[in-house]
């Protein structure tokens, strides 16, 4: 998996503050100290809930596939009249709801927790 530049970017963010704050504990600036701890919290902060929405984003993609290969074994069921692919596509579509039903439990605690 490749890296994005907004993934790239705080992490460099990240770093330069971090050397920014050796060097005003070197220096001895409180104050300073302080700003750029405040700053590396709100940084920490905003990663995580990037990277909380890209994990909802995936969620829902792998809800959104579910949904569309449950669409597309229903549409075998009324089109194909072999019932031997039918008993097959039905422990399928079985497999599915429950994989969707796994999905949208994780999807639902997205919401809860936040």
């Amino acid at each position: 998996m490749g890296y994005s530049n907004q993934t790239i970017f705080p992490a460099r963010r990240v770093d330069d503050y971090l050397d920014l704050l050796n060097y005003a504990k070197q220096i001895g600036d409180v104050q300073w100290q302080s700003d750029i701890l405040e700053i590396l919290s709100e940084l920490t902060l905003a990663g995580e809930g990037y990277d909380r929405n890209e994990e909802l984003q995936e969620l829902w993609k792998d809800f959104d596939r579910i949904n569309d290969q449950l669409l597309a074994l229903f549409s075998n069921l009324r089109e194909v009249p072999n019932a031997g692919m039918k008993s097959k596509w039905i422990e399928e579509i079985w497999e599915l709801k429950l994989a969707r039903i796994a999905a949208s439990k994780k999807i639902q605690g997205f919401f809860k927790e936040g």
